[in-house]
Formats: structure tokens, sequence, C-alpha cells
């Protein structure tokens, strides 16, 4: 990742703001340096939105970051992102494919629509440890 894909990054992730990522730069860098990511860029070749997720590379992978620039919101991109993303993830065979998002209402429906399910639908309980606060 060159420093101009750093800076639209950052960028992006402020526009959303998911502040707690920009509070320090290099473990947000850390994180994408261990993590796979994809991104959509705007005609003029800057970042608009991207995903990134993190996997053992044989049975499961968590899709931990989608963003989307408010700009570039609700034009399709998020679901275009998503969709490259499932098909390159099953395309290695994943057995699980998990996302962890807001509870609300439009973000689990954009969810739905790609096919996830809640976990407690599948018969599961997802389980969180946050120690960010």
């Amino acid at each position: 990742m060159d420093e101009k894909d750093q800076t639209e990054i950052y960028d992006l992730y402020e526009s959303v703001g998911w502040i707690a990522y920009t509070k320090n730069p290099d473990r947000l860098w850390q994180a994408f340096a261990n993590s796979q990511y994809m991104t959509e860029k705007n005609n003029q070749g800057e970042i608009v939105a991207l995903i990134r997720g993190v996997t053992d590379q044989a049975t499961v992978v968590l899709i931990q970051d989608l963003l989307v620039h408010p700009d570039y919101q609700r034009k399709g991109l998020g679901k275009k992102l998503m969709q490259r993303a499932l098909a390159e993830i099953k395309s290695y065979g994943q057995l699980q494919i998990e996302v962890l998002t807001d509870d609300e209402e439009t973000t689990v429906s954009f969810y739905k629509s790609l096919g996830f399910r809640s976990v407690n639908d599948a018969g599961m309980i997802s389980l969180i440890q946050d120690t960010r606060y």
C-alpha cells in the first residue's frame, strides 16, 4: 500500500465516523498488513469504498470492514464490492463467512440481501469481548 492509498483509506474511515480506527494510524496499518482487502475507486482514481477481511485462508473469513464514502453511498458500490469479495472468498473454498455489523435495520437488510443470516437463525450465538474502551 503506497502513501496515497494510506491517506485515502484513512480519510475514508474518518468520513464514515470510524474514528476508533484513526486514533492510532500505526495500528490501522498493522491491521491492513494482516488482512486482505479490496477497494473501489471513483473516476479520478480515489479510493471511495473498501472491504477488509481476516481469514485463516482455509475454513473461515470474517468480513471486518465495509466502508463507502458518504458521497458514494446508496449507489450500489457497497453491494458491488461485497459481491466481488464473496466471489473471491468462495473461489478459495471457505466454509464460513462471517460479518460483524451494527444492529440497524438498513445494515442488516443489506447483508441479508446478499445471503447472510443471523447466527441466531442458524442455531448459534456469537459472543464478543470488546476491549476498545
